[in-house]
């Protein structure tokens, strides 16, 4: 996913040549700073537990990123202004259904709620695919989900801020990425070393300096 951050770019430029956006120059809220900092100092303190084989220190580690993913929500939902940063695009079941002004946060609550269910279908699909394609192919199937789960995870964050870069809304397009690598950071490491012992090798330690540095 830090391929994303390249990908918008292009999708800036895109933009500013169609004439979709009038600069080329991101204009993005100061309030992604928090978040920002969040991701640079958290995400290269997970390979932590991995050098002390401790139960415990797992536990501690896990107790802060859990802690700190706790704290991004709170701290963004105290913002009272956040949706002033940029103008919201109607939601497109508000689009199909124009006359539903009354019912316009029923219409994008349900909206979301489809939203998750493609997205579960949708991923019960790929899970199944990757099985048959390794059995296929003769890879196994750990194999290729390492190539291919990945890269389509992605895809929803990635083609929004790519959408809302070609926009010109760079805050919602740069904060899209931000909050998955939020997840990335504290989440989903925390919920692993509550459930799972933490390994380390030289692969892993490469991918987390490359990832912080392109991040």
């Amino acid at each position: 996913s830090s391929l994303s951050y390249g990908l918008v770019g292009v999708a800036i430029l895109l933009g500013l040549l169609l004439k979709k956006r009038t600069s080329g120059h991101m204009n993005v809220d100061k309030s992604l700073a928090t978040p920002f900092l969040l991701v640079t100092i958290l995400f290269p303190l997970t390979l932590v537990p991995a050098f002390t084989d401790s139960v415990i220190v797992n536990y501690i580690f896990a107790a802060i990123f859990l802690g700190a993913f706790v704290y991004y929500i709170w701290t963004m939902y105290k913002r009272k202004n956040a949706e002033q940063i940029e103008n919201a695009e109607v939601p497109y079941f508000c689009r199909i259904i124009p006359k539903a002004s009354k019912g316009r946060m029923a219409l994008a609550v349900l909206q979301l709620l489809v939203a998750i269910g493609l997205l579960y279908i949708g991923s019960e699909k790929m899970v199944g695919t990757v099985q048959a394609l390794s059995q296929g192919i003769g890879l196994s199937a750990l194999a290729l989900a390492l190539i291919i789960v990945p890269a389509a995870t992605a895809i929803p964050e990635t083609s929004t801020a790519l959408i809302w870069g070609f926009k010109g809304r760079d805050t919602l397009s740069l904060g899209s990425l931000v909050g998955e690598k939020i997840l990335y950071s504290t989440f989903y490491p925390a919920l692993a070393l509550f459930l799972i012992s933490w390994s380390y090798d030289i692969h892993i330690l490469l991918s987390v300096i490359a990832t912080t540095i392109i991040s």
